[in-house]
């Protein structure tokens, strides 16, 4: 082979800096679009309740907020997802500072807790992409 062919070919040859940074760039887009369509954000309704009789738990819960237990079917308590059930809702009303309470008795399935103790739990109450997310945020909705 002759010398010249071999320099043109191997050794003349430039990268281009231009087409390594637009690769570059190309492949940080379609990451950045991947995490920004698939992760998702949770908003949480959060609560407290007293526990008895090691699965039953009795709490009170703002009417508005009375469709977010109803409407789900699991909660989180120190982080471990556990199923629920409501198990009875009293007729009572309660007031405090102007809102409106019911008491709610709730089994939770697969939880042993400690009778008279407190605990804090969380139920999803939406569940949206950061996408979406961001567009509604800049709707304004």
């Amino acid at each position: 082979m002759d010398i010249r062919i071999f320099k043109d070919i191997f050794i003349n040859r430039f990268i281009n800096k231009k087409s390594i940074v637009i690769v570059e760039l190309s492949f940080i887009i379609i990451l950045l679009l991947l995490i920004i369509s698939f992760n998702n954000l949770y908003e949480y309704y959060n609560n407290s309740g007293e526990i008895k009789e090691g699965n039953i738990m009795t709490t009170a819960v703002n009417t508005k907020d009375l469709i977010v237990l109803t409407d789900n079917s699991s909660m989180k308590i120190n982080n471990k997802t556990y199923a629920y059930s409501i198990d009875s809702i009293e007729k009572e009303n309660y007031v405090n500072s102007g809102m409106i309470y019911k008491v709610i008795n709730i089994k939770i399935d697969k939880y042993k807790g400690i009778d008279n103790s407190y605990v804090e739990y969380q139920i999803v109450k939406d569940k949206e992409t950061i996408l979406n997310y961001f567009i509604k945020t800049m709707k304004g909705g």
